[in-house]
């Protein structure tokens, strides 16, 4: 429902006092751009007259890595079966059809149904109906990466005819500055990046003709002065839009070398790069943006930079290479050692800018390899397929002086990981810093005291991903509220006030508690969202065997713990598999083993200074939701409970087990999980 003016105007004071002031006046001076005709001025809806070339003097990215080296890299055993997707996956996009966001492959279109206007006209999330996602997807060239991997493995000429056909029918369907696919400049610079790479890879191919070589540079020219007119837009985001388009600019810079305006696009995009590290990556490690695909993002771009740096004779400051130290512990804290798997924390839009490996979308395992490779100076893992990315953007192991690791007490990290090896959790409690100027920081989704549960390589209690962005209700980013998590929800309430699809207000704060001294199998953490209804939650998770995990969840008032009773409903969500309950135990198949999952409540009183536990287990009612059908407990209507999306456009059915009670307070729930083999 859309708000007043006047109920707006409340809204947008909390807003500024949350986002800052600075961050409001970049998003205030780019609407006066777009309502003033300026921005469109200086983005004009044709190409420059004068032609552009590419410098091959200083090649862009380190020499093609070694077709034997590569076929090994390929070739290797994993899960008993030979791998070949780069292979597989060109020859679908020679066939038309292309993986978005590593989901199935659909028909490849970079034709958006006419007529086309100026980008500034696209203001909408929707074009003609259809989520932009879908549009600007392909239009992003993110299938280049895959046919130069495969013509460097079998030197087959269709690869590079197949980009060049598509390269022209993107340009010829998408002039300068008109349609959708210029309305973002992020979209506008991860496709210089796609056209950087594909020139490296196909630069010795017969069909790379002069012609082409002109229209390609034109084409990287016209993408990179689209950039800086709304770069103002990704300042007041201060996320990876900012850092894509300063990642693109600065590749331009170095591709057109000879050009008049690439030494500023390089110096400009250069110091916002590494301005942009600092204020968005916490020195705890966390991103800015809260979620594990915009870290992996963000680590991309930052690998990107550190590889093509290299042939300008620049390296990283120190404060920026610290800050991508911590973000690669941070990223390794959270990797399962098993399926390479990480929690599906946050937003998840289905983004990988550099494929270039054979792995699955949600193997994290390349990204790990490379980042501690080139910001920590070794490898993590042992050798294996996930080292092509290092081959590809030609980082070594090198030796780094003072590698710098965050301190992993849970006081410091939003996301604190307990257990090992084939056992392991997570318990979230994020802080979020607030600043009269300036914030470097705000939630993705209210998850606090979320927790994931992870055995043999299996995500038992998961995070359910995000689906869409822009769709009708109930699919408008609905799997960001504090319902689909595994956490409590009070009275019906979100943690926080949902303001937009993307904008939270009244931000819950939550921290980590730490005793002297800290027990080793046990996390504890609270958070202040439902202080407003007079109650608060705190959360405590410890591992009693390395199969047998016990999470407490204490809601207390904060109160006349006598005022009036709440309604709680703890949920947790697991794979699609069958299961029984019995004697108030719920038991999963899953393959690793059978899970069983009992839950419990106490009702604490007092009686002379005395805490007195009732078991109040016989009050608690269960709802289980599979892809939004209710299979057990009452029939209500869950159109966003008991799915998971892996991937973003794709949601899978999955199992949510929802416990209900009405109480005064305090009380205590208990869920006791054994993993049985």
């Amino acid at each position: 429902m859309k708000l007043s003016f006047l109920e707006r105007i409340p809204v947008l004071l909390r807003a500024a006092g949350e986002l800052g002031i600075r961050s409001m006046s970049w998003y205030g001076l780019y609407h006066i751009g777009l309502k003033s005709g300026i921005i469109r001025w200086r983005t004009p809806a044709q190409p420059s007259l004068k032609s552009v070339s590419i410098d091959f003097s200083k090649p862009l990215l380190s020499k093609i890595p070694d077709n034997k080296l590569l076929s090994l890299q390929h070739h290797q055993i994993q899960d008993g079966s030979q791998v070949n997707n780069a292979l597989v996956e060109a020859e679908e996009i020679v066939q038309g059809k292309v993986r978005l966001f590593g989901g199935p492959p659909v028909d490849l279109s970079l034709s958006p149904i006419g007529p086309l206007k100026h980008w500034t006209h696209y203001t909408s999330d929707l074009f003609n109906g259809q989520d932009i996602k879908f549009i600007w997807e392909p239009a992003r060239l993110g299938w280049s990466f895959v046919l130069g991997r495969a013509y460097q493995l079998n030197v087959d000429e269709r690869y590079p005819l197949t980009f060049w056909r598509y390269f022209e029918e993107f340009i010829s369907s998408n002039p300068t500055n008109t349609g959708p696919n210029w309305s973002s400049a992020q979209e506008v610079g991860l496709r210089i990046l796609a056209m950087a790479f594909a020139i490296h890879s196909f630069a010795e191919s017969p069909s790379t003709t002069p012609q082409r070589r002109i229209a390609l540079a034109n084409a990287v020219r016209d993408h990179a002065m689209r950039i800086p007119p709304t770069l103002c837009y990704a300042r007041s985001q201060n996320n990876n839009h900012l850092l894509s388009e300063a990642t693109g600019l600065f590749t331009a810079g170095c591709l057109l070398h000879g050009y008049a305006q690439s030494r500023h696009w390089r110096h400009s995009a250069w110091h916002t790069f590494n301005q942009a590290i600092h204020d968005q990556i916490a020195p705890d490690g966390t991103y800015v943006q809260h979620s594990m695909n915009y870290h992996r993002f963000m680590l991309h771009l930052s690998l990107w930079m550190y590889s093509i740096s290299k042939s300008q004779g620049l390296s990283f400051p120190p404060s920026t290479v610290k800050r991508l130290q911590a973000a690669t512990h941070w990223l390794l804290s959270q990797l399962d050692p098993i399926s390479g798997r990480v929690p599906n924390l946050g937003h998840n839009d289905g983004s990988y800018i550099l494929p270039l490996v054979n792995a699955n979308f949600d193997d994290y395992r390349p990204v790990a390899q490379a980042a501690s490779r080139a910001f920590l100076g070794q490898s993590f893992l042992p050798p294996g397929p996930w080292d092509e990315l290092c081959l590809w953007l030609g980082i070594e192991e090198t030796q780094i002086l003072s590698v710098s690791s965050p301190s992993s007490t849970p006081s410091r990290l939003s996301t604190s990981r307990l257990g090992e090896g084939q056992s392991w959790a997570t318990l979230r409690a994020a802080h979020f810093p607030k600043g009269l100027i300036r914030c470097n920081g705000r939630p993705a989704h209210a998850d606090q005291l979320h927790v994931d549960l992870w055995w043999a390589g299996q995500n038992v209690a998961a995070d359910a991903g995000s689906y869409l962005y822009n769709a009708p209700p109930p699919w408008d980013n609905r799997l960001s509220h504090t319902l689909v998590h595994n956490t409590v929800e009070v009275d019906g309430q979100d943690q926080m006030q949902r303001a937009g699809r993307f904008l939270w207000l009244n931000w819950s704060q939550g921290k980590f508690i730490t005793t002297n001294p800290q027990p080793a199998n046990q996390l504890t953490a609270e958070h202040d969202g439902y202080h407003p209804l007079g109650v608060h939650h705190r959360r405590s998770i410890v591992c009693l065997e390395p199969r047998h995990w016990q999470v407490k969840d204490y809601i207390l008032p904060t109160r006349n713990r006598k005022t009036r009773s709440h309604s709680l409903v703890l949920q947790w969500l697991l794979p699609d598999c069958s299961w029984k309950q019995s004697d108030r135990a719920f038991r999963f198949n899953l393959s690793p083993g059978e899970v069983i999952l009992k839950i419990t409540a106490q009702s604490v009183a007092s009686d002379h200074n005395h805490e007195i536990a009732e078991d109040i287990t016989h009050l608690l009612s269960f709802q289980l939701v599979r892809a939004g059908q209710v299979l057990a407990g009452n029939e209500d209507n869950f159109p966003t409970s008991g799915w998971i999306s892996p991937t973003y456009g794709v949601k899978l059915p999955a199992l949510s087990l929802r416990t209900l009670l009405v109480s005064y307070l305090p009380v205590i729930l208990v869920s006791d999980w054994r993993f049985i083999e």
